[in-house]
């Protein structure tokens, strides 16, 4: 119930898309590809892979193990002919990898000419989006003491979000390894 109103009509419905400026898009075939999370729509999706490889967010930084890679690799390739026919519109979902994200980029835009379509954080992007000009990556490194930890992005700016994570796991790891000393037992301290 909203402004005591208990049903909606199509009048208030269509008075509420104008107010907010919403667009109307194509129908898009939904693709569901799982590397690191499930996708709100994994189960509406038309074709899904689940590949989630791990229990941890650290230990799904990088895969486990390369040669059912390759097979994921052969599954989004074969992904556009799983589709419906005639599919022009995709949305992407799931939480998955840089390198099968660009896969996924390969397989439909340079093969099918598919529009695909992504949500970035609360930003859905799209490759049909029209542009001013093109954004010039530039690296930015911040020294953090991981080894060789590495952290790209495309279209947001997550570098606080990953200092924070690397901040928390090296917290994590030390007070394990304090804690695990035999013989041992210094005070924790947060």
């Amino acid at each position: 119930m909203r402004e005591g109103h208990r049903a909606l009509t199509q009048e208030m419905v269509r008075s509420a898309v104008d107010a907010l400026d919403l667009k109307v898009g194509p129908a898009r075939a939904v693709l569901s590809i799982a590397t690191l999370k499930p996708g709100p729509l994994v189960d509406a999706a038309d074709h899904r892979l689940d590949w989630i490889d791990g229990d941890s967010d650290f230990a799904k930084r990088r895969p486990s193990n390369r040669t059912p890679w390759r097979q994921l690799q052969a599954d989004i390739e074969a992904a556009p002919g799983r589709l419906p026919v005639g599919t022009t519109a995709v949305s992407i979902t799931g939480g998955l990898r840089l390198a099968p994200a660009f896969l996924v980029g390969t397989a439909f835009r340079m093969v099918t000419g598919a529009d695909l379509a992504i949500m970035q954080g609360v930003q859905l992007w799209s490759t049909k989006d029209p542009y001013d000009s093109a954004l010039v990556p530039g690296p930015e490194e911040h020294s953090v003491g991981q080894r060789d930890e590495l952290a790209v992005a495309m279209a947001t700016d997550p570098t606080e979000d990953v200092l924070t994570y690397l901040h928390e796991q090296t917290q994590a790891r030390h007070e394990r390894s304090r804690l695990g000393r035999a013989g041992q037992n210094p005070p924790l301290s947060h």
